[in-house]
């Protein structure tokens, strides 16, 4: 049984990770202005059953570097040959769902299935971010009266918003917040490569969302289903966009399910 955190030199940045368990490989990538301590509620559960992989991606939480999506990409294949990890399912929430679809169409063998937790708009997967967040504002907001004054503004947007009265879950997602650097909102490297070919993205896919995510997060899972080969939905109850904290049990029930159906071996099948 794994537990362990370390940092990781990867190309111009030191990532923190965190292996957590046994079993099946799972890599769970962190939305925009988060970090892998998002992950506890899942890290706590599944850890019985799979060897879970949690990281602060570059330039968020306690990870150096500056961010960016293409430097995302080359970080998990990095990753995996950093720790002998040849097969995995990747899980990936909000821009980390943009990070795990671009990972898988260029990697195809080293995605045994993906999770897609409250990926964004079909229209916004290939830009740098949704048209939801007013990223023009923050970033002039950090300029001018720095991070405490975005991070104030960040915690207002229906994107952070609990449904949980859970005093745990809310102190997770406060003490990451209040982590969040901001070095992204600065960065030149935000540029992705192309579009999602979802036709070809012959890849067995979970897509969750909170039952009061966003209209337009809730709408984009269902176009994703619809434009996959294989992938089927799930609405987690009493949930906004964070539903793993919001509603750990049931989020960890569909995950553990389609997880037990589809997680492969780290081993690549010859």
């Amino acid at each position: 049984m794994r537990d362990r955190e370390r940092y990781l030199d990867l190309d111009g940045a030191r990532l923190r990770v965190r292996e957590s368990g046994a079993g099946p490989a799972v890599v769970l990538v962190h939305g925009w202005a988060l970090d892998a301590q998002m992950w506890e509620p899942q890290i706590a559960d599944l850890a019985r059953d799979y060897h879970l992989i949690t990281y602060d991606r570059r330039g968020f939480g306690l990870s150096s570097g500056e961010p960016g999506i293409d430097a995302d990409i080359a970080d998990l294949r990095s990753l995996l040959d950093e720790l002998d990890i040849e097969r995995a399912c990747f899980l990936g929430m909000s821009q980390g769902a943009r990070v795990v679809l671009h990972f898988a169409q260029r990697h195809r063998k080293l995605a045994s299935c993906l999770v897609l937790d409250g990926p964004p708009a079909i229209a916004d997967v290939d830009t740098h971010t949704s048209s939801e967040i007013p990223m023009d504002r923050y970033r002039d907001i950090l300029r001018r009266f720095g991070p405490e004054a975005f991070r104030r503004e960040w915690q207002q947007h229906a994107l952070m918003q609990l449904q949980t009265q859970d005093p745990t879950m809310r102190a997770i997602l406060r003490t990451i917040i209040e982590r969040y650097p901001g070095k992204d909102l600065l960065s030149t490297q935000a540029k992705v490569s192309p579009r999602i070919e979802w036709r070809s993205l012959d890849i067995p896919m979970l897509v969750i969302n909170g039952e009061q995510d966003t209209d337009s997060r809730l709408a984009a899972a269902t176009c994703i289903v619809e434009l996959s080969a294989d992938a089927c939905h799930a609405i987690v109850p009493d949930a906004g966009h964070l539903p793993n904290l919001d509603n750990p049990t049931y989020y960890n029930a569909a995950l553990r399910s389609f997880l037990h159906q589809h997680a492969a071996t780290e081993r690549a099948s010859t």
